[in-house]
């Protein structure tokens, strides 16, 4: 075979890409630079690998979970990466795989941008999982396990030590997911409990989505079940007290 016979082979075997634009924060963006680096790889090559993993996943996850269980893991795991500017880059993947991505997110009304940020972190918190192992303090399971030792009287104190004083119900709320942690809330959670934000964040929105929904007899009204988290405003407002200490407490928020 002549040389340009070979060339114009091989372009005609090699796998078509598509571009798809994504809109995420930095940290995601710098999150796989990182893992580039590490790799030696470039970051174009390292994005795709993660989108055509984190689909994979998402695919034989979508044979056994209902399409709400499944997106709300998925959208956790993307919360964990929500520092930064908000940036617009590209991601190119297999024109087939691109294919699928769009179909699916017709399927589960997302933009094919959303679903290719979901897989991306997807496969991001599994590959930090299995470099991190099942012992190391940073690991999900780990940082499940700390956090789960913070009730009643521990959460209490846990509260002082950060800075919220006698308020445990209010930090008894983020731990469980309930209550949006404010930045200086997690910061100083992360410091005291040797926890890294990320990892805080992905606990409180899986215990958030854990949560049970009650089962309720007939009755005349609805009963009334919260399907968001309580903005730190809300739940401090709720607590009833003075001015002043309501007014401490909303700077954490700042």
């Amino acid at each position: 075979m002549q040389p340009d016979e070979c060339g114009a082979t091989s372009s005609r075997t090699k796998e078509r890409q598509e571009t798809i634009g994504v809109s995420t924060k930095s940290s995601l963006h710098s999150a796989i630079g990182v893992l580039a680096q590490a790799r030696g790889e470039s970051i174009a090559a390292v994005a795709r690998d993660m989108v055509a993993s984190g689909f994979e996943d998402f695919e034989t996850r979508a044979f056994t979970e209902s399409q709400s269980r499944l997106l709300a893991s998925f959208e956790s795991k993307l919360a964990t990466y929500n520092e930064g500017e908000n940036m617009q880059w590209m991601v190119r993947v297999d024109r087939r795989l691109a294919t699928r991505i769009k179909l699916s997110a017709k399927e589960y009304g997302k933009s094919a941008s959303q679903i290719v940020a979901m897989c991306m972190t997807d496969a991001l918190v599994r590959q930090s999982a299995v470099a991190a192992g099942a012992v190391v303090p940073t690991d999900l399971e780990s940082a499940k396990a700390i956090v789960g030792k913070y009730k009643g009287p521990a959460a209490r104190k846990l509260a002082e030590d950060i800075g919220l004083g006698k308020r445990g119900p209010l930090l008894i709320g983020v731990l469980s997911g309930k209550t949006e942690a404010p930045r200086t809330v997690l910061r100083a959670l992360s410091l005291k409990l040797k926890v890294s934000m990320p990892l805080l964040k992905q606990v409180f929105n899986e215990s958030f989505l854990a949560t049970p929904i009650p089962a309720f007899k007939a009755q005349d009204e609805k009963p009334q079940v919260r399907l968001t988290k309580r903005s730190w405003e809300d739940a401090v407002k709720s607590l009833s007290l003075t001015e002043a200490d309501t007014s401490a407490l909303l700077e954490f928020a700042d």
